[in-house]
């Protein structure tokens, strides 16, 4: 079977957006409680503690743009006219043109800063990322068939893992943004910032969203890593990408376990205890074969109950 048709029977799963935060957990949590829920979720939104890693150079390059309740509520509607029309209406579409102006602005002045990768940039807003919004990119099935044309193997000698590594990182290149049009477009075809959204509009008393621009950074899928800590200590390390395997890891498993705990203990910890004690981290490893080995945090503190629930898992099992 050649490439190209193989591709062709590539099929994406079709995911439902729900009308409200609140209906997803009805019937589970009281009003209050999820209310409280909500103001965790954004008391570790990336503005509540970057300063933190950048402090000691810890994290990546990053400039925030700030944006209003209204430009939030026409961001929230756009994600729902696309989802339910397939198409947003050009004068919704217009309300963001200020806001399109000042990312397009923001994003020139980084892509001639030295400290940013010219290549692109990489954006997320203020809790989370728009990487459910992949499968609707137009170049995704171009940047996969590319990643598997560089394996240089007939289709039929490419192994199932090679295929899953392909599609992770053929995912990762949909994310790089280079203007307005492209953070737009992923925005608003993402129930995740959909989510994020309303959950920002239903608290605000505490309202602070961002677009979040990054310096993009080429990340090997399998060197990134995924940590829970708990009362300060880095109990649990997983890939984040856990749905292949990666031989080198494998073979080199004490050396990274170590190196990665002793930077937790002495570079992350002393930082991050100031505030946080019950948090999920990411890392990822900068150099692999050469050495030394370099490490930065990619993500954040995202929320003291997925440290709960890893402990209570040890506990049980």
């Amino acid at each position: 079977m050649s490439l190209q048709n193989a591709l062709k029977s590539v099929q994406l799963k079709k995911q439902t957006q729900q009308n409200s935060t609140e209906n997803n957990l009805n019937g589970f949590f009281t009003e209050q409680e999820l209310r409280d829920g909500q103001k965790q979720v954004l008391e570790v939104n990336i503005e509540n503690w970057i300063e933190l890693l950048e402090s000691k150079n810890l994290t990546f390059p990053t400039k925030f743009v700030s944006i209003s309740i209204q430009e939030a509520k026409s961001l929230k509607e756009c994600c729902e006219q696309q989802k339910k029309y397939g198409k947003i209406e050009e004068n919704k579409l217009s309300e963001l043109n200020d806001l399109k102006k000042k990312l397009n602005q923001e994003i020139k002045d980084l892509l001639s800063n030295s400290k940013f990768n010219q290549d692109g940039i990489f954006m997320k807003m203020s809790s989370r990322s728009a990487k459910d919004a992949i499968e609707f990119h137009p170049n995704f099935p171009i940047f996969y068939k590319n990643q598997l044309l560089d394996l240089k193997k007939p289709f039929k000698d490419i192994s199932e893992n090679e295929k899953l590594f392909a599609l992770i990182e053929a995912s990762k290149n949909c994310l790089k943004v280079k203007n307005a049009d492209d953070i737009i477009f992923l925005v608003t075809h993402s129930d995740r910032i959909w989510m994020d959204m309303s959950i920002a509009l239903e608290n605000i008393d505490i309202f602070n969203e961002s677009f979040v621009l990054r310096t993009w950074f080429d990340i090997d899928a399998d060197l990134e890593f995924r940590g829970y800590v708990f009362n300060n200590n880095l109990n649990a390390l997983s890939q984040y990408f856990q749905y292949f395997s990666s031989p080198r890891l494998v073979e080199q498993k004490e050396e990274i376990q170590k190196i990665i705990l002793n930077f937790f203990e002495n570079e992350v910890k002393p930082c991050l205890s100031t505030k946080f004690t019950n948090y999920v981290i990411d890392f990822y490893q900068e150099l692999f074969k050469n050495g030394p080995f370099e490490f930065r945090i990619t993500e954040k503190p995202r929320s003291e109950q997925k440290a709960e629930l890893e402990k209570s898992w040890k506990e049980i099992n």
